[in-house]
């Protein structure tokens, strides 16, 4: 490393600002997440990537690193926005054929069945 100021150019052909937004869906209570990621970029391949603190401003790191570096390095800034699913409503509650319509009728039994033969009722494998 040489003792003078860093030279972007011989490490990179552009840096790239990615912004990544997930919106909430309709009816969501969580907020909207978002992450930002600074990637150093040199023949189509990543030489470096940082993921940067959350409250980062995208604009004004991109107007920083322009004042900085000038026309040394392509800046580039890529906003990719989705919205978060919503969750899948899950179906009723299956019946299975065996032990009854709450199962082998053991509470507490932490998704335990009894051996056959083992006088728990119901027969369940195990």
């Amino acid at each position: 490393m040489g003792s003078g100021p860093w030279r972007p150019t011989e490490e990179a052909d552009r840096l790239r600002l990615e912004q990544e937004i997930e919106e909430p869906y309709a009816g969501d209570p969580l907020p909207a997440t978002r992450v930002l990621t600074l990637r150093l970029i040199r023949d189509d391949s990543d030489v470096c990537r940082a993921v940067l603190l959350p409250d980062t401003d995208a604009r004004q790191l991109l107007a920083a690193l322009e004042q900085a570096l000038g026309s040394a390095v392509l800046l580039e800034l890529h906003v990719r926005r989705t919205t978060r699913p919503a969750p899948q409503r899950r179906p009723g509650p299956r019946k299975r054929g065996r032990g009854g319509p709450s199962g082998i009728g053991i509470s507490g039994a932490g998704g335990y069945s009894c051996g056959s033969g083992s006088g728990c009722g119901g027969g369940g494998g195990g």
